[in-house]
Order: structure tokens, then C-alpha cells, then sequence
């Protein structure tokens, strides 16, 4: 079982992903601070990750674009400070797990949702499963499908990988 992920981690996480190679800091606050220049002028794909990690969920297009106009009108202290604060989907209150948040880098993600979720081996099933075969001789893969609700992405649980590779 993963550990549950704080605000700090999820900030960390964002941190690493917009400033790669930059020593992030330990707290909250520190790490709002040390993120707030980088989103200053940010565009709507800084935005959508800094949501998507945040939020564990994949925004819809309005809410990057209340975030947009939230960071120019409130700065980006202030704005950061309450995306972290709030609660990730799947809170205590909705009764799932807060989904772990990882971004992925050096990697190629595929989304083999319905090939690792059933049984048939027609047509679609299997150009996946040669393409995975052909995609991992030259490139690490990481397979996914969707999690609860389809706001996010997840890696597969080892039966679902074992069912998305060999049917």
C-alpha cells in the first residue's frame, strides 16, 4: 500500500516537474514560495499540471482557466497556497483513497484501460498488445488506465498488466 501523499509531497512533486534539477525545500511554505516565480506568467500547461497534481484529477478545461485569471488577479502566492490546502480528490469526505500523483518523465505512457480490463483477444486487444511488445524493446512503458470516476490516470495492478501483456 502507498503512503498518503501531504500537501509538501504534492507541492514537491510539482516543484520537480516545473523546475527539474532545482533543490526543492522542505515546507509548505518554503516550496510556495520557491513555485510562486514559475507560475507568475504561467501558461495553461503549468497550470493543467499544477492541477492535476494538486487535485489528483485531470481539470476540465474551466477550471485552468479560473485558475489562470485567479493567479493574475490574486498572485501566485496566494493561489498556490490555496490549491495545496485544499482537499485532493478522493478526500475523507467522499470515502475513496487520495490517488498517489506521480509524473512521469523519461518514460512512454499508454493507456491500455480495456485491453488490461478484459478477456477478449479480438482485434483492437491485439494490435495493443503487439504494439506494447514492439513499443518495449526501445522505450520504457509505463501502462495505465483510468481510475474511479475517469478524472485520472493510474498504473495497473499487476493482474491487470499481466491481462494487458498476455491475455
Amino acid at each position: 500500500m502507498r503512503e498518503r501523499q501531504t500537501p509538501a509531497d504534492r507541492l514537491r512533486i510539482l516543484f520537480d516537474a516545473v523546475a527539474p534539477g532545482e533543490r526543492a525545500r522542505a515546507g509548505v511554505d518554503e516550496l510556495i514560495a520557491q513555485l510562486a516565480p514559475h507560475f507568475e506568467q504561467a501558461g495553461d500547461d503549468v497550470i493543467w499540471l499544477a492541477l492535476s497534481v494538486l487535485r489528483a484529477e485531470f481539470p476540465m478545461r474551466e477550471r485552468v482557466i479560473e485558475v489562470r485569471r485567479d493567479l493574475r488577479l490574486r498572485g501566485s502566492r496566494t493561489v498556490l497556497r490555496k490549491l495545496a490546502h485544499q482537499p485532493a480528490r478522493g478526500s475523507v469526505f467522499s470515502g475513496r483513497a487520495v490517488p498517489t500523483v506521480r509524473v512521469v518523465r523519461e518514460a512512454t505512457v499508454v493507456d491500455v484501460h480495456h485491453t488490461a480490463r478484459t478477456g477478449l483477444a479480438t482485434g483492437i486487444q491485439r494490435v495493443v498488445r503487439k504494439t506494447i511488445d514492439e513499443w518495449v524493446k526501445d522505450r520504457e512503458l509505463v501502462l495505465v488506465g483510468w481510475g474511479p470516476g475517469f478524472g485520472g490516470l493510474r498504473e495497473l495492478s499487476s493482474a491487470e498488466r499481466e491481462n494487458a501483456l498476455y491475455g
